[in-house]
C-alpha cells in the first residue's frame, strides 16, 4: 500500500512542485512525511490497527495515546520543514 500512495501522490505533487519552481526533493520528503502522518492518526491509522492485530489485550485508546508523541514529532517535523526548506537538502549537498 505504501509503494502506490507515495508513488500516485509523489508523482503529481513534484510535477507540480516542478511547475511552481519549487524543489522536486523537497516536495518528495513533504510527501512521505504526510504519508507517514496518515498511516498513524485516525480516523485510518492503518499502523494502528495492525498494533492491534498483534496485541489484542492492549486497547485501542492506550495505543492511540501511545502513538500522540509521534504524532506531534512529525506535525514539527513537517512545520520545520515547510519553514525552512533548505534543510530537507543539507544532507545531500554535504555529500557533494
Amino acid at each position: 500500500v505504501g509503494r502506490e500512495m507515495v508513488g500516485w501522490a509523489g508523482a503529481g505533487s513534484v510535477r507540480t512542485g516542478r511547475n511552481v519552481g519549487v524543489e522536486p526533493s523537497w516536495c518528495g520528503v513533504l510527501v512521505v512525511i504526510t504519508i507517514e502522518l496518515g498511516v498513524i492518526t485516525p480516523p485510518v491509522g492503518l499502523n494502528v490497527f495492525v498494533i492491534k492485530s498483534i496485541e489484542n489485550d492492549l486497547p485501542l485508546g492506550a495505543i492511540y495515546k501511545g502513538v500522540l508523541p509521534f504524532v506531534g514529532m512529525d506535525i514539527l517535523r513537517l512545520a520545520l520543514l515547510a519553514a525552512f526548506p533548505w534543510l530537507v537538502l543539507v544532507l545531500p549537498n554535504s555529500m557533494g
